[in-house]
């Protein structure tokens, strides 16, 4: 069954009014030959047209960006940021901002990705998210394997299970660093690694583990013995 030729001949798709069918793109897209208020001509890809994605010959977006630059944004604030003052520095024709992040950072964003949106932060919100993302699953992972023994995002099992067969220090946690030379020591807590740091004395990486144990694990296992969780 043969499609219904579709012509667009006259019709208007943003600033383009379409003048007259065009040979097909080199993706074999229908496409017409299209006329911008302002004066330009083009060919344009039927699906470029009816999706919006072409709304005119390059002039509408130069306007939007030029309206955008006369913009004062000072002391607004977009997501995490807000607007200091303009940096003087332009790229791509949009002006960029010095913006301050409530984390204290400061960073340097054009005032198109402050209007659209398209940054919120100086990154900080991503790596949140990020972190989020990556606990929750471990939290899955961890409900999913432990039950009812998972607390606070941690299970009770793992503080107190057995030493790694390969463990040659005798303590979890502890270890010969072959790089430094030294004895290291380190913590996993919450699905978190925290490293404790590197010693010559041995003893020392393991008082180390033994203050963290102390610090992460003693408070959680003294509040769920007494509730009769395992």
């Amino acid at each position: 069954m043969v499609g219904k030729k579709i012509d667009l001949t006259g019709q208007r798709f943003g600033r383009w009014t379409v003048i007259k069918k065009s040979e097909p793109d080199k993706w074999r897209h229908s496409s017409w030959f299209c006329k911008c208020d302002c004066g330009n001509e083009k060919i344009v890809s039927q699906y470029n047209l009816k999706r919006k994605t072409s709304e005119s010959c390059g002039c509408l977006m130069r306007e939007r960006t030029s309206k955008a630059n006369k913009l004062d944004v000072t002391n607004k604030r977009f997501g995490k940021l807000i607007a200091i003052r303009d940096s003087g520095i332009k790229q791509d024709r949009t002006t960029k901002w010095i913006c301050k992040c409530d984390c204290g950072n400061e960073t340097i964003v054009s005032v198109s990705h402050l209007n659209s949106g398209h940054t919120v932060s100086c990154g900080c919100f991503m790596k949140e998210e990020s972190a989020k993302r990556i606990y929750c699953n471990y939290k899955q992972m961890l409900e999913k394997k432990y039950g009812k023994s998972l607390v606070e995002g941690t299970s009770l099992p793992s503080l107190t299970s057995k030493i790694p067969s390969n463990n040659k220090s005798g303590v979890k946690g502890v270890y010969f660093n072959k790089q430094k030379n030294a004895w290291s020591s380190a913590i996993k807590f919450k699905g978190e690694r925290k490293y404790l740091g590197t010693f010559q004395n041995k003893q020392d990486a393991i008082n180390a583990r033994k203050e963290a144990e102390d610090k992460y694990f003693k408070p959680i296992l003294e509040k769920y013995s007494n509730q009769g969780v395992e």
